[in-house]
């Protein structure tokens, strides 16, 4: 595939932050910008993405509520337990 040269303006921690990840992944900059503007044109043209994020997005709203309803009756299993454990103590 044949490659041309372009030039872009980018703020400066964006350049950072290209330049940390693909540190991180072992690759140059350029091919790190490839990858990211292959993946983000891909996802674009694809409608599927954005019903996708929408149904995560409503899951993880989902797993919250249930987390929440849990660490409510955590709490109050802790508490009917600290109540419960100073009875056993003293009919020991």
């Amino acid at each position: 595939m044949a490659r041309r040269m372009m030039t872009l303006r980018l703020a400066d921690e964006l350049v950072e932050t290209l330049k940390e990840r693909a540190e991180a992944d072992a690759i140059p900059v350029t091919e790190l910008v490839t990858r990211l503007l292959r993946r983000g044109l891909t996802e674009a043209d694809d409608p599927r993405t954005d019903d996708e994020i929408v149904l995560l997005e409503q899951r993880l709203r989902q797993l919250e509520d249930r987390f929440e309803k849990s660490a409510g009756r955590f709490e109050t299993l802790e508490n009917l337990f600290t109540r419960i454990i100073p009875v056993f103590s003293r009919n020991s």
